[in-house]
């Protein structure tokens, strides 16, 4: 799957994770700063995985990896296009 400019319509939980994770990548941390529960936060980012494709995030261990791609969409994400009547 290749990554768009922009993210896909995602819900808001997924695209909270993202944004968390790419700041912490370290499961404990992202965890604690989302509060929620390690089980919890894997749960999503299988959904994420399931969602993106597995070459633009993973888990190895205890750790997120996001692709370069998908880093510089999170961090510079497109202004919506404004609806023409």
């Amino acid at each position: 799957m290749v990554l768009p400019s922009e993210l896909p319509q995602l819900p808001g939980v997924q695209r909270r994770c993202l944004h968390v994770v790419s700041e912490f990548p370290d499961l404990a941390h992202a965890a604690r700063r989302l509060h929620w529960s390690q089980v919890t936060l894997k749960a999503v980012l299988s959904d994420l995985m399931a969602s993106l494709g597995a070459q633009h995030i993973y888990v190895d261990g205890e750790r997120v990896h996001l692709s370069e791609t998908l880093k510089s969409v999170i961090e510079h994400p497109r202004p919506p296009v404004s609806a023409q009547a």
